[in-house]
């Protein structure tokens, strides 16, 4: 346990509210209150990214930094879509409801990590945008996609 090449990094934590409105907003900030406590529970710390009040009942929030020993290592284990089925305290009909909120868990990586790409493995497709046009919309565009097609050595 806790013995993973990335387990003693700091983790970057995502956690986004499902279908369920009102309720899923909910289970999210549940789900974000747990996070923060494992993260400070362990000696570590947690910081939220910023967020206006506009944006308080919004399904993406800014991703959530926990910063100490093994913090990637411990918070790993939560990337998941998290269920949750209760009663709902919304409701005035007191009827059950589902909710949902996708966790994301990834380590922070060093800046100076350096990534070599040899120009020869990347294919470079253009293409004519398609689209029905008008006078609101960009009438001339091209498409443009590039892939990274390892060749064998």
């Amino acid at each position: 346990m806790l013995s993973g090449p990335q387990d003693r990094l700091n983790a970057i934590v995502e956690i986004n509210a499902g279908a369920g409105g009102t309720e899923s907003q909910d289970w999210r900030r549940c789900c974000s209150a747990c996070t923060r406590a494992t993260a400070s529970g362990r000696d570590g710390k947690s910081s939220s990214g910023t967020s206006s009040p506009a944006k308080k009942r919004a399904s993406r929030t800014p991703p959530s930094f926990a910063r100490g020993d093994h913090s990637y290592g411990w918070l790993k284990a939560e990337w998941a879509v998290h269920r949750l089925v209760r009663i709902s305290p919304f409701d005035a009909n007191a009827r059950r409801h589902t909710s949902f909120a996708s966790v994301f868990v990834y380590p922070e990586v060093d800046e100076d990590i350096e990534i070599d790409i040899n120009p020869s493995d990347v294919r470079i497709d253009t293409f004519r945008a398609s689209g029905r046009g008008g006078p609101e919309s960009q009438q001339d565009g091209f498409a443009i996609r590039m892939t990274h097609v390892p060749r064998a050595s």
